[in-house]
């Protein structure tokens, strides 16, 4: 039997808890259930021909490509049946779709936790082909979309009522995370992981932090990076909670590991998400209370808290509760780690495989 040959076109930097992220987690995972995979960056080099990192000389475990010139030029060497974008910038589509018109590959486009970062964080390019300066007008051109949700496909059935749209949530390397004992030092740790931008909204924690540092033992570390990062700077010092906040940039992968399992407490305070990020299910799998906000997707999983976004005292409340009611938030985290399994990333592969071939048939 000949293995679908898979492009995974991807970001190959460093982040926390985004598409290069999930990334590093489901492209191992794939040709562990019988798929050729080769992972593909999400820019062309300009160089005169693409070049290959060996399997075993890269983080991903498959062959790793860097384009030369061109997309063509690149899956001209691979001859992919199935090309898997998880990237959502723009000019990035237009060049994939060309490559699917000459050289008769599916094209799929794996939907992120958030798409409508797409308009309010990363600018719009105005090129010369104004049918790509959204990437909801270069989404019809795909064959399929991998839907994170069932909320997420009910969105997308909307804008394209003749795709296939398939549901396959993020997965997550479940055994690569310890989890601790809950406040084994009489501090609460709470952690937060998600880019400084407009769709994540920091402040309404520091808020509730200021409130709760009067009365409690309490700590929190901020991962990543983003363009609120010197405003968010700017807020701990003027709330007077640089004593126990702290923003750490960019981590390395294993020491985002270590900070989920340190942690009691994962805060996820979004303003929209069209699929369960992998932060919350990380916060379940290192044995953490995740306290998200009251989003539509997290009607489809039950572990995680839910508090209004436009509420600090919602938030204030909600991370009390943790403090002051173990058994409470020791029962969550009870409930975190049971249906975290339904997310490992060896059953998420499986669904991508079953995808793949109803794609090709």
């Amino acid at each position: 039997m000949i293995k679908i040959r898979v492009a995974y076109v991807c970001n190959i930097v460093s982040g926390i808890s985004g598409a290069e992220e999930q990334a590093y987690q489901l492209i191992p995972a794939l040709p562990k259930v019988g798929l050729d995979v080769h992972a593909v960056s999400s820019v062309p080099t300009g160089a005169p021909k693409s070049f290959c990192v060996e399997a075993k000389e890269n983080k991903f475990g498959v062959p790793l490509w860097y384009p030369g010139p061109n997309f063509t030029e690149c899956f001209l060497r691979i001859k992919p049946d199935i090309v898997l974008q998880h990237s959502m910038a723009v000019d990035l589509c237009r060049d994939l779709i060309r490559a699917r018109n000459r050289l008769g590959f599916k094209l799929g486009f794996r939907v992120g936790a958030n798409p409508m970062e797409n308009w309010m964080v990363w600018p719009i390019r105005r090129e010369p082909e104004p049918y790509f300066w959204y990437l909801t007008h270069a989404l019809n051109n795909y064959d399929f979309l991998v839907a994170p949700s069932a909320y997420a496909k009910k969105e997308l059935s909307f804008l394209y009522p003749h795709t296939k749209i398939e549901v396959i949530p993020v997965g997550i390397d479940v055994d690569s995370y310890i989890p601790t004992d809950y406040m084994k030092d009489g501090i609460l740790k709470i952690l937060g992981a998600a880019r400084h931008e407009v769709n994540n909204y920091f402040p309404v924690v520091f808020n509730a932090v200021r409130k709760l540092k009067n009365k409690y033992d309490i700590s929190m570390r901020l991962l990543s990076e983003g363009t609120y990062f010197s405003i968010y700077q700017n807020v701990i010092q003027r709330y007077g909670i640089d004593d126990v906040v702290g923003l750490t940039g960019w981590v390395p992968v294993e020491e985002k590991i270590k900070a989920f399992e340190v942690s009691d407490v994962v805060v996820v305070p979004s303003i929209t998400h069209q699929g369960v990020p992998v932060s919350v299910l990380e916060a379940a799998a290192a044995g953490s209370v995740a306290i998200v906000s009251d989003l539509p997707v997290y009607d489809e999983v039950s572990f995680p808290v839910r508090a209004r976004l436009d509420s600090f005292t919602a938030w204030y409340e909600a991370l009390k509760r943790c403090i002051e009611e173990p058994k409470w938030a020791k029962e969550r985290i009870r409930e975190g780690l049971k249906e975290v399994e339904n997310y490992r990333v060896e059953k998420i592969a499986l669904r991508y495989k079953q995808l793949f071939e109803e794609v090709l048939r």
